[in-house]
């Protein structure tokens, strides 16, 4: 997988914990405030506030990528039985690069559950016309693309 494929995985990813860890605390800023024209502890503090960033972006790619990790596997499982499982994975987006790595297989079963996604791209239906079954449920979505009626296989619940 090239890095550009990596990079839209990450953006795919929607975890609370990183929001959390991005965060800057109430700390943080008042001491920037106070601190901002005394020049010794401003250096410190920057270096510290440095310190701080890293450790945060070094935790947050860490969880970003077992999240990317999660859908590979799932994607793999999927070339072997047809069935692709992307439940629960913090998904925002449908990766383009599940659509690269998915390329040469027919799905029959799509389940996206329990993400937050907000819109499919219409490629789901015109790449994988053969899905029988699709779960989008507890997601954020209020449309389906026209682009649904190419899977003719589906079957209602």
């Amino acid at each position: 997988m090239n890095f550009t494929y990596f990079l839209d995985f990450l953006n795919s990813f929607h975890i609370e914990e990183v929001e959390i860890a991005n965060r800057v605390s109430n700390q943080e800023r008042f001491a920037r405030m106070v601190l901002d024209n005394s020049g010794d502890l401003t250096d410190r503090l920057t270096m510290e506030t440095n310190r701080r960033q890293a450790m945060r972006t070094a935790r947050c790619v860490r969880i970003l990528g077992k999240g990317v990790v999660k859908v590979v596997h799932r994607c793999d499982d999927a070339k072997e039985n047809n069935v692709l499982d992307l439940s629960g994975c913090q998904l925002i987006q449908m990766p383009d690069a599940v659509f690269h790595l998915m390329r040469n297989t027919s799905l029959v079963t799509c389940n996206l559950s329990n993400n937050v996604i907000a819109k499919i791209p219409p490629k789901l239906f015109l790449n994988f016309s053969m899905l029988t079954e699709l779960n989008l449920s507890g997601n954020r979505m209020s449309v389906l693309p026209q682009e649904m009626v190419a899977c003719s296989q589906l079957q209602q619940e």
